[in-house]
C-alpha cells in the first residue's frame, strides 16, 4: 500500500551499490546515513525526539521502518 519513492521508481541503485558496497544489503552508506542521504538529519531526529522516548530516538531507522515499504503509514513495521 505504501511504497518508499526510489522503490516505486525502480531505483534500487539510489541506496545500493551490489558491485562495491562494504556495508550490509550491499547498501551505499552505513546504518542511519543512508537515510540522511536523502532525508534532512536534524528535521529527522528533531521529529523523532519530539514524538519517542530519547532512548528510542538514537536507534537506527530500519528498527522502525520497512525502508521499501509494507501496508502502514511511515513504512512503520
Amino acid at each position: 500500500k505504501f511504497v518508499h519513492g526510489p522503490v516505486a521508481g525502480g531505483a534500487c541503485l539510489a541506496c545500493h551499490n551490489p558491485h562495491g558496497s562494504p556495508n550490509k544489503n550491499t547498501i551505499r552508506f552505513p546504518g542511519n546515513k543512508l537515510c540522511y542521504f536523502c532525508h534532512e538529519e536534524d528535521r529527522m531526529k528533531s521529529d523523532h525526539i519530539s514524538k519517542l522516548k530519547s532512548e528510542d530516538a538514537e536507534k537506527e531507522c530500519v528498527e522502525c521502518h520497512d525502508v521499501h515499504g509494507n501496508d502502514k503509514e511511515f513504512f512503520l513495521k
